[in-house]
């Protein structure tokens, strides 16, 4: 994921929506938390975020989870329309309590990024 993380920072992102609706033909609309998109004349690329705010008895759910990993393949669908190669589509879980192990790992596995607001130093 070090590779992602380095993409992420050392790209410009010129569009950033919060509670973006997303709807591709022949599909339903997706809400996204937030979107950031960058694109230069040879690539596109984007930062998709899930934010949920809960306590730490009720994190996130695989469901929910995977609703997410649902939206950043749409996210990556809407970016290939563009007819540019795609640098990178950079997904980020942000649960203010954090995560439940097994959850968290299945992420990871999606390769998407988790974060905690400990470690970013927020208070919900």
């Amino acid at each position: 994921m070090a590779e992602m993380l380095t993409a992420c920072a050392s790209s410009r992102f010129e569009m950033i929506w919060m509670n973006y609706h997303l709807q591709l033909p022949q599909t339903t609309m997706v809400e996204l938390d937030v979107l950031a998109e960058g694109s230069e004349a040879d690539s596109c690329w984007a930062l998709v975020f899930e934010i949920k705010n809960r306590n730490d008895k009720n994190p996130p759910t695989l469901n929910e989870a995977q609703l997410f990993v649902a939206k950043v393949k749409r996210v990556t669908q809407w970016l290939a329309q563009k007819g540019i190669p795609i640098k990178f589509v950079c997904p980020v879980y942000l649960s203010a309590q954090g995560f439940d192990s097994t959850v968290e790992a299945w992420l990871h596995e999606q390769g998407v990024l988790t974060t905690d607001s400990e470690c970013w130093g927020v208070s919900f």
